[in-house]
């Protein structure tokens, strides 16, 4: 049996008691939004958990919230996440890629490296 979880508000925090003999999920996390009009379904008001004006800083936040977040929580039985989301809908813009599926708003390197340290340190944490 495992311990899901799903957080956009405020630090990530599984209980410590739940975590020692259970598989933890972290079912949803980020929603960090930013929008590109052009590629945009609706012009109008946006939805999103935080909103960034630059894919500069999106990419910075999403890269901290990994680092200082994820990362740590691996060594501690972190076993499942599920970012949110893969793309933007309709009024939702916190997708890695934009609602007409044309322009990536994260770098593909970035989140090759990303997953290339998460894979390290499962490998680390599992020996």
């Amino acid at each position: 049996m495992g311990l899901a979880y799903g957080n956009y508000f405020g630090k990530i925090k599984f209980a410590k008691r739940k975590a020692k003999k259970r598989i933890l999920a972290l079912t949803e996390f980020g929603g960090y939004s930013y929008r590109i009009k052009e590629h945009s379904y609706n012009l109008g008001d946006i939805f999103g958990y935080k909103i960034f004006e630059t894919k500069e800083a999106l990419e910075e936040a999403i890269k901290k919230l990994y680092e200082q977040q994820i990362y740590p929580y691996i060594s501690k039985g972190l076993s499942v996440l599920v970012y949110t989301q893969l793309s933007d809908v309709e009024d939702e813009v916190n997708g890695f890629i934009t609602y007409d599926r044309k322009v990536d708003k994260i770098d593909k390197n970035m989140m090759i490296n990303i997953n290339k340290e998460m894979i390290e340190i499962f490998k680390e944490t599992c020996n």
